[in-house]
């Protein structure tokens, strides 16, 4: 060894048994455009082929996550909620701890959502069920004490004439007391012929709706043929001959001979 040559104490020599291989650069460069920026660049030709091959790789990798997805998606029995937890797994797989909790609380933001959705669905259709009932069952209540050829046919013309609906009754100070009771609202004539509109329950109003010349074929007709003679002529006091009269005229006597 010569006197000026110095030697590197920490190079270590060579393993007599390992074979070093440098990487490839063949020092030939490619032009390529960034598909973000849309800037073109260049990289040694070598680097073309690597990341074709980690494009590929990653393809293969995410394929293998999907592929049981698509097929329960292209099955004929596939169910939606076994399909939404399959891609969330998978979704969440590449996720960061600060994306994860994200997606989690927007998960449950919108559980809570429909929840509320369809609990307020289902109070309306229950709402919906009580008041159809109470309506129902106030208005046939009403009719108690008088003979209708169609109950409930005159059910619905009253709810539908009286445009009835459920409403809280409240106390002597004006509070909701809690309970509901059927309003209606009718135009009635009165005793002097002229016809005003009134509001009330179906037990304060039916007997006078009914009682209008325009319902009273509603009520059964118990005036017999010859109904108030004595003779038999199928004519009652006065001469009057029942048969030639209307249901509504018969009905009209046969409150005339009762009073």
């Amino acid at each position: 060894m010569e006197e000026n040559e110095t030697v590197d104490s920490t190079t270590k020599p060579a393993d007599p048994g390992t074979v070093t291989v440098k990487p490839a650069f063949s020092g030939t460069l490619v032009e390529k455009k960034d598909p973000v920026s849309g800037q073109t660049i260049k990289i040694p030709i070598e680097m073309e082929a690597y990341l074709g091959h980690v494009i590929s790789s990653s393809r293969s990798t995410a394929e293998s996550k999907y592929k049981p997805l698509v097929e329960k998606l292209e099955g004929d029995t596939s169910e939606l909620a076994e399909i939404r937890t399959e891609l969330l797994k998978v979704q969440e797989a590449n996720m960061t701890a600060e994306e994860k909790a994200q997606t989690n609380a927007k998960r449950k933001i919108t559980e809570h959502e429909i929840a509320a959705k369809n609990a307020n669905e289902s109070a309306a259709q229950w709402k919906s069920k009580f008041e159809s009932t109470l309506i129902k069952n106030d208005i046939l209540s009403s009719f108690r004490g008088t003979e209708l050829c169609n109950p409930e046919q005159t059910a619905i013309l009253l709810q539908s004439e009286g445009q009835a609906k459920a409403v809280e009754t409240l106390d002597a100070s004006g509070k909701p007391t809690g309970s509901y009771q059927t309003q209606i609202t009718l135009q009635l004539a009165n005793e002097t012929g002229a016809v005003e509109i009134v509001e009330g329950t179906p037990s304060e109003l039916f007997k006078k709706w009914v009682e209008q010349d325009r319902n009273l074929h509603h009520q059964v007709n118990k005036l017999a043929a010859g109904g108030g003679s004595s003779n038999g002529s199928g004519k009652g006091r006065g001469g009057v001959d029942y048969m030639k009269m209307s249901a509504e005229q018969r009905l009209n006597a046969a409150r005339e001979n009762e009073q």
